[in-house]
């Protein structure tokens, strides 16, 4: 791919491959093999949709991300599965990787591995999750734990933790359906303007 809306064409490139083997049978498809391999992306994909229910598994490689922004370096990788009834799915993912940002005010500017898991379940109409990250990002440690859940237009996040350089956040609020400013409690401080 050498044209096309950025950064597509810079990661997929002008020699990327592209596998797929498959059945359809009525409504019903199944996937054994996806695989997209291209200079700075990888995906692989299979599962299957039976009856208006999914179960896939997936992965998606970045190995250089100043591919996506000069200003990073590092690589991501990310591998999920998802699995129910169309209306009513289950997702989980996490994402691995290290990232530096040699741009960021601070002397640590190391690359530093870090782990993010996300779990949820309800999509896409009443969705509820955790998230949860540790690890070193763009050389300082970063930890968050955070939940939430929509129910009926409504939202209501529970923020147990999350830390990253001189940034601490806590709290717990809600949206009610058809408002426009959350209700709740932020504790919320940041160390070094600079961050």
């Amino acid at each position: 791919l050498l044209h096309g809306p950025a950064p597509s064409a810079e990661l997929i490139g002008p020699k990327a491959t592209l596998g797929l083997t498959g059945t359809i049978n009525g409504s019903n498809i199944e996937i054994s093999r996806f695989d997209l391999a291209g200079r700075a992306i990888s995906a692989s994909a299979k599962g299957d949709i039976v009856d208006k229910a999914i179960s896939a598994d997936w992965t998606l490689g970045l190995p250089d991300l100043a591919v996506l922004r000069p200003t990073l370096q590092g690589q991501l990788n990310l591998s999920g599965h998802v699995a129910g009834p169309l209306e009513n799915l289950a997702l989980r993912a996490d994402l691995r990787g290290h990232v530096a940002a040699p741009e960021i005010p601070g002397e640590n500017r190391s690359v530093g591995d870090f782990a993010a898991h996300v779990d949820a379940t309800g999509l896409p109409a009443s969705p509820s999750g955790h998230i949860t990250a540790t690890g070193e990002l763009a050389g300082a440690p970063i930890r968050i734990d955070i939940t939430g859940a929509r129910h009926d237009n409504a939202l209501h996040v529970e923020i147990a933790g999350a830390e990253w350089r001189s940034l601490h956040a806590q709290g717990i609020f809600d949206l009610p359906a058809g408002a426009t400013l959350p209700l709740g409690r932020l504790d919320l401080k940041i160390g070094r303007l600079a961050d």
